[in-house]
């Protein structure tokens, strides 16, 4: 928060995440100097040890008391891989895609590779503004290389692969053995709101015909998207597929609004569920995450108060459950809040036999700072350990979103800045990044941004190097009125 007294080790990263490079003027585009191309397809269409553990496990294991402190030398990462870092340094932060007539705002990404300097996929909600077109998501792909600003180059895009949307994309990798990406929206072609989804092959870059997920008029915002198996001719799990969640509103004005969740296979077809994930509530409802775990589908939702029973749910905790292919959701372990806070929705990332959650917990007595939670699952979604806070003097735009490589876990969300400035100064927003290596280490960054009031938060994703990160958002311009989205590399460097 502003005004607050920060640990030592944020003043010890690097303030140098200034935004090096300003929008070139209203009508231009950005440093990609990208024209805007409308490829619409066939087909309508992430220096100090942890604190104290942060609550009670209602069910699935014990209470933990903390993380370990960092230590002197190099860690090994979950896959086993010895990796040393002293601090993270970030740098310089650029615009990566801008709108003459509209925001492009609330953006993710993923690493297409491991080339040097790796492809790197972005989506962005394209909304707003004097334009006459209806909202959708524009796609670009790009490379990010040591010298950025200047050592970002566009390769294709921005692609029409959202049509007619109501709110932020979801994107994800494509599963292993399958080239490209895939996105998830929510879509109203010919008037009637449903979840949606396409295939963006690598290869090709056109977008496949799009999927509905739902009827017209029985979905809403998809919420989540992520990369794993189908279903093979026995009804288990195998081959390639996707695990999705959107939002379902019945009843009057949305008074019985609930999270499902379903697998579709490459092309979108719906193979299992959809199943209800969490109780009904009032709109907007819950809001789950999913991750493919190498064995299941597991489900994190969080909730304050909610009916017992099924799907499962409990109270004052984040909710752990797996997607099983012929049984539906069932609760596995429930990670508790503190007492006087609330959880707010989870973020779930594999890094290899593990599966990492992390949450904000936000404190029922108004004023109080936020906290930020992180804890450890097994591949079945069982807890191995208590929680470790990596941050208790919060106060957080956005929910907070994670990545993994093999030595770290990533994590990043929006905050305030200084509220005297004007929103498009840079630290009118920040944007706050965690790294912790598996010693427990933690270091972070923290990157001025004009103001942050995105639909979507932060994201960070792994550039193919350990250590390697690109942090992407959606802020105000600074020089056009309109938000765009930015992006910046933070690194690793030097030792303990």
């Amino acid at each position: 928060m502003q005004g607050r007294a920060r640990p030592p080790w944020l003043w010890a990263a690097l303030y140098g995440a200034l935004l090096g490079a300003a929008a070139s003027g209203c009508g231009s585009r950005s440093a990609l100097r990208a024209s805007e191309s409308v490829d619409a397809a066939a087909g309508s269409g992430g220096a100090g040890g942890g604190a104290s553990g942060s609550g009670g496990l209602a069910t699935g294991g014990s209470a933990g008391t903390g993380g370990a402190s960092g230590g002197a030398g190099g860690s090994a990462g979950a896959g086993g891989v010895p990796f040393d870092c002293g601090s993270l340094v970030a740098g310089p932060a650029t615009e990566v895609l801008s709108f003459p007539d509209r925001h492009a705002t609330a953006p993710s990404a993923v690493t297409l590779d491991t080339m040097s300097p790796p492809r790197i996929a972005l989506q962005a909600f394209a909304s707003g503004g004097s334009s006459p077109l209806h909202d959708d998501i524009r796609l670009l792909r790009f490379t990010l290389d040591a010298t950025a600003p200047a050592g970002i180059a566009l390769e294709l895009g921005p692609t029409l692969v959202g049509l007619d949307s109501h709110g932020w994309g979801n994107l994800s990798l494509a599963p292993p053995g399958v080239s490209g990406v895939a996105l998830a929206w929510h879509g109203d072609p010919g008037g009637a709101s449903r979840p949606m989804f396409r295939a963006i092959p690598a290869e090709s870059w056109t977008p496949t015909p799009a999927a509905n997920l739902a009827p017209p008029g029985t979905g809403e915002a998809v919420l989540a998207l992520a990369a794993g198996a189908a279903t093979n001719p026995g009804g288990e799990y195998g081959g390639q597929g996707y695990g999705v969640v959107w939002r379902r509103v019945e009843g009057p004005s949305g008074n019985a609004t609930y999270p499902v969740a379903a697998v579709v296979d490459v092309a979108g077809t719906v193979v299992i569920g959809p199943h209800e994930v969490s109780p009904p509530s009032t709109y907007p409802g819950r809001s789950p995450s999913i991750v493919w775990s190498g064995s299941t589908y597991l489900l994190a939702t969080a909730a304050k108060e909610c009916a017992a029973g099924d799907p499962p749910c409990v109270n004052d905790a984040v909710t752990i459950s797996r997607l099983r292919p012929k049984a539906g959701v069932e609760l596995v372990s429930a990670l508790g809040a503190a007492p006087g806070y609330v959880p707010a929705r989870p973020t779930l990332s594999r890094q290899g036999d593990l599966v990492r959650v992390a949450w904000v917990e936000r404190p029922e007595l108004p004023g109080s700072p936020a906290r930020v939670n992180l804890w450890t699952l097994a591949a079945n979604g069982n807890p191995l350990a208590g929680g470790v806070l990596l941050e208790t003097d919060s106060d957080p735009q956005s929910r907070v979103t994670s990545n993994t490589d093999a030595a770290f876990v990533a994590l990043v969300w929006a905050e305030g800045g200084d509220p005297s400035l004007s929103h498009d100064q840079l630290g009118r927003s920040r944007i706050e990044l965690r790294v912790q290596d598996d010693s427990g280490a933690v270091f972070g960054a923290q990157l001025p941004s004009t103001l942050f009031h995105s639909y979507g938060p932060p994201f960070v994703v792994g550039r193919g190097a350990l250590g390697s990160w690109l942090v992407v958002w959606g802020a105000r311009s600074m020089t056009t009125g309109f938000d765009v989205t930015y992006a910046a590399r933070v690194d690793c460097t030097g030792s303990r």
